[in-house]
């Protein structure tokens, strides 16, 4: 079924969608993602489970940093493609706003800040994308915190993080269970490749000691 191929939905989801939206496809993906919405809020907004599992992700993009941590409740559901998108989508999010964010050398953004960024290019923001993911992996999430840290030249920016979670084969791997990220600057010139494999090297050490 074309739905359920595109959504990810279970079949008898699809086909109640399919009934309410007299078989109009397009209108079923958006019926499907109303009630992912209101499902997804309602659980947000409900009881107080222990999430205890999740993903952080580290990401580097030219002269800035970001760390985003994203919870969940089991690790099984930390292991989907679907949460994995989410915890990637929210730190593309940051990123992108990340021109309106600057203060200082770094920034902390607490969970109440990060769910009402927007996503570029949608009329939604993190929040809608949370309440989406609760709502079709049928668990609690939470955005917990994210830190951004900027450097400007000749400082750079370099990261790790363990154990490497590798999406689609692509290395290195920018989702994880512990992250550093370091900004160092170099007393004498030297190679881009010696300056990163350095500031990997320090930032492995700092994973370590957590």
């Amino acid at each position: 079924m074309t739905l359920r191929r595109e959504t990810g939905y279970p079949l008898i989801t699809c086909r109640q969608a399919l009934q309410a939206s007299n078989y109009d496809v397009e209108k079923a993906k958006e019926h499907l993602l109303e009630v992912a919405r209101e499902k997804g809020w309602n659980t947000m907004q409900s009881g107080r489970q222990e999430l205890t599992q999740g993903l952080v992700s580290a990401v580097i993009q030219k002269n800035i940093g970001l760390i985003i941590e994203v919870n969940c409740e089991t690790d099984f559901v930390a292991k989907t493609k679907d949460f994995q998108n989410l915890v990637k989508a929210s730190a593309q999010a940051v990123l992108d706003a990340s021109s309106s964010l600057k203060e200082a050398g770094k920034v902390e953004l607490d969970s109440a800040r990060l769910l009402k960024m927007e996503i570029p290019g949608k009329q939604q923001n993190l929040e809608d994308l949370v309440a989406l993911a609760i709502g079709k992996l049928k668990e609690k999430i939470m955005i917990r915190r994210a830190t951004m840290i900027y450097a400007d030249s000749p400082s750079f920016l370099s990261s790790y993080i363990h154990p490497s979670v590798l999406m689609s084969s692509t290395r290195p791997g920018t989702l994880g269970s512990y992250a550093s990220i370091v900004s160092l600057s170099p007393l004498t010139a030297c190679s881009t490749s010696g300056r990163k494999l350095s500031g990997r090297d320090i930032a492995q050490h700092i994973d370590g000691m957590k």
